[in-house]
């Protein structure tokens, strides 16, 4: 029940924001990143579900600011990331 959204018990006593996931964790900010990654509602303190949602989103972030080696041409990246979607589209 907890990872559909519930209310109970009080997120307020129970959740965390991403600052406190991330102390827990011990983990400042994410390797290889250089930017601080900020998810939407990193303020918030949440727990099951929403907290889990609000990881995907903060994992999304933090890929988008790596940065690919020199040595691989962005546009031929590109290229193959988006064929590839547009044969697996569902």
């Amino acid at each position: 029940q907890l990872l559909c959204g519930s209310t109970d018990p009080d997120p307020a006593q129970h959740g965390m924001t991403t600052d406190e996931e991330r102390a827990a964790s011990r983990c400042p900010q994410w390797p290889g990143t250089s930017q601080a990654v900020v998810p939407p509602n990193a303020g918030l303190k949440l727990f099951g579900g929403a907290a889990f949602e609000r990881c995907l989103h903060e994992f999304q972030e933090a890929a988008h600011a790596l940065r690919f080696p020199a040595a691989v041409a962005t546009d031929r990246v590109a290229n193959l990331l988006l064929a590839y979607k547009g044969r697996n589209a569902s």
